[in-house]
Formats: C-alpha cells, sequence, structure tokens
C-alpha cells in the first residue's frame, strides 16, 4: 500500500523517463530513483560517470525526464552560476521592476530553467538538505514548479511531501498519508521544537541494536527525528535543523541556518555554512566557513562583519569568519560538518 500510495503521489506513468543520479548507498535514491520507479515501470537512466553539473546538464538534455529528484546543491549551483549574474545587472534590475515587462522576463528566465533541465518534466522535487532562501525565493518568482519534502532512512524514507502547485514556500510540505507528525514544543505552530513522527513507514528498530532504538522511539511509538521544526496553521513542516548542530554560545542557543540565510546575500559568496567551534569561555563561538565566488579571492572578515551587524542579533555574529576554496561535501550532496570543523580550526590555528 505504502509503495503505490508513494507512486500516485508522484504521478510518475509507465514509459516515462527519469535520470538517477543519486547515490543509491542512501535510501533518498534508492527508493525514488530506482525501487518506486522500477515498480511502475519508469525508464530509469543512469549516469556512468560522477555527476558534474555538466554531465547532470547533458544528461537532461538527451534523456528529457518527465520527473525530476535531486538536493538542493545541484539546483543552487545552477541558480547562482546561470541566472543570478545575468538578472542582477543594474539595467536588467532597472527592467525588472517595470510592470509587464518584468512579467515578460520573469517567463522567459523560467522557460530557460526549464530547459536547462531538459524542459518536460512536470516536477522538481527537492531533498536531502534545506534549500537556500534566496534561490527558493527565486523559484517562487518566476512560478518554478519544484517542491521540497522531508524525510529520514529510519522512514523509508519519505515523511512530507506537497505537489508544487499547492506547496507552501519555506516548508517541506504536509505529512505523507498514513504518517503522523508532532512537534515537541508547547506551542508547535510558534516555538520550534524536535520534530517527532509516527506511521507505517517508521522502522521497528535497528537492526540488533535495542539501546540505539529505545533511545529513538518513545514508549507511544514516536520516533525522535533529532530535527528541529514547527508545523504551521495549514499542517506544512517547516524545517530548521538539526539538535546537534545548534550552536551553545555561553547558553544562547544559535540555530546555523538563520546566520547561513543572510550571510548567503552578501555580494562575493558563492556557499556557506555556518558551524560552531569550541570557546574557553562561551563554550562555543560561531564560525562562518564561506566560498567566494570568484575563485582564489579571500573574502574581507570585516566587510562581512559590517554586513552582518544589522541584519543579526549580536550574539549570532560569526566571530571567526574563514575563506575555503570549497566546502567538503559526500555522495548524497551533504557537508561533511566534521570534516568541515577541522579544516576550519586548522585555517584559524585552533584546536577542536
Amino acid at each position: 500500500y505504502d509503495l503505490f500510495t508513494r507512486i500516485d503521489t508522484y504521478g510518475i506513468n509507465p514509459g516515462e523517463q527519469i535520470v538517477c543520479m543519486l547515490p543509491m548507498a542512501h535510501m533518498y535514491g534508492l527508493a525514488f530513483e530506482f525501487i518506486y520507479q522500477f515498480v511502475n515501470g519508469t525508464h530509469i537512466h543512469f549516469l556512468s560517470r560522477t555527476p558534474s553539473p555538466k554531465i547532470i546538464a547533458d544528461a537532461f538534455a538527451t534523456v528529457k525526464p518527465d520527473l525530476i529528484i535531486t538536493v538542493p546543491l545541484v539546483i543552487e549551483k545552477i541558480i547562482k552560476k546561470k541566472v543570478f549574474p545575468t538578472i542582477e545587472k543594474p539595467h536588467m534590475k532597472l527592467l525588472m521592476n517595470i510592470p509587464i515587462i518584468n512579467d515578460k522576463i520573469r517567463e522567459s528566465i523560467r522557460q530557460k530553467v526549464i530547459d536547462a533541465f531538459g524542459g518536460k518534466f512536470k516536477e522538481l522535487i527537492i531533498g536531502g538538505a534545506a534549500l537556500n532562501k534566496e534561490v527558493e525565493i527565486f523559484l517562487r518568482s518566476i512560478r518554478f514548479p519544484y517542491t521540497v519534502g522531508y524525510g529520514m532512512t529510519e522512514c523509508g524514507p519519505l515523511l512530507t511531501y506537497d505537489n508544487w502547485k499547492t506547496f507552501r514556500q519555506s516548508s517541506c510540505g504536509k505529512a505523507v498519508p498514513r504518517v503522523e507528525l508532532r512537534i515537541d514544543s508547547g506551542d508547535p505552530q510558534h516555538i520550534v521544537g524536535e520534530i517527532l513522527a509516527k506511521g507505517i513507514c517508521v522502522m521497528t528498530g535497528y537492526y540488533k541494536n535495542p539501546e540505539a532504538t529505545a533511545a529513538a522511539i518513545d514508549r507511544d511509538g514516536w520516533l525522535h527525528t533529532g530535527d528541529l521544526g514547527f508545523l504551521d496553521s495549514g499542517g506544512y513542516l517547516h524545517y530548521v535543523g538539526r539538535i546537534k548542530e545548534i550552536i551553545n554560545r555561553g547558553g544562547e542557543k544559535i540555530i546555523p541556518a538563520e546566520v547561513e540565510a543572510v550571510l548567503s546575500r552578501y555580494p562575493g559568496v558563492k556557499e556557506c555554512k555556518v558551524i560552531g567551534l569550541p570557546d574557553p569561555y562561551y563554550g562555543e563561538e560561531v564560525c562562518a566557513c564561506l566560498v567566494p565566488a570568484c575563485e582564489g579571492e579571500n573574502l574581507d572578515a570585516g566587510h562581512v562583519r559590517a554586513f552582518l551587524e544589522p541584519r543579526l542579533a549580536h550574539f549570532k555574529l560569526p566571530r571567526h569568519i574563514v575563506t575555503l576554496p570549497a566546502l567538503p561535501i559526500n555522495t548524497s550532496g551533504k557537508v561533511r560538518r566534521g570534516e568541515l570543523r577541522r579544516m576550519a580550526a586548522e585555517s584559524l590555528g585552533l584546536e577542536t
């Protein structure tokens, strides 16, 4: 039942095309780009080489997939590299503020972005990590057919999803059929808490590890995801971050995504990640790891702080700002935070 519910949800039909570019060693790629499609009779096209922007673009142009399932990193790179440089030119900014002309420009940009993904897909589904807010605002402004889902391996892995036509911006959709969600907080609509899940897709436990199972699933059958979020009045889940990634600076709790959302708007920043580094006085201090848009450039820490000061509370301001050539990424497109922490500490001459 659960398998066919997922197939019906996505609307992918027998004989249609999909490009498999996510690692099948992870449940996300295995379930959504192989198992569901195989059972449904969808044509699956595998990449024969390690995915890169060019390889993926060539595959989309050849296959013209009917559905695209990806991680934020792929679409963020395409938008930031191919679209933002054009629309940020002074004359383009001026034109995009003129009624009617603005609509025509956005429609043209929308079609170019759609063509970059093959030109005929019904929907682009994003999961595996949070989507950059600036990119999402832009996608929304051009009516791009995207949606964001949320899940985890322990849930097979989907927990939330919504069709792009009804999807609510900045959310991860609603609980899918036969899944219940709860936020462990006094006011789930306004106060962030741990996301708890229960349903047919939730695991019975970790293999031969009763201690880990007991720590993850409580007596009432709720799986404690380790993620933070809230549910709005419409039942849409808003993901905030991982509990273990929260920075505790002298008792002040800092959610890295809040700082990253502001940093991503700083001119010259291609990618950014915020982590906590040990501090003898506060316990942890905020560290911003930045990848410059121009290769080899060393971003000025003073200028970055000046940009952040009027936009963030004082205790959220990064004490450390590190410029790196690239962020360490794993095969599923997520940042390896342990490795990033080591790289940042090494750059600053600190011990972790």
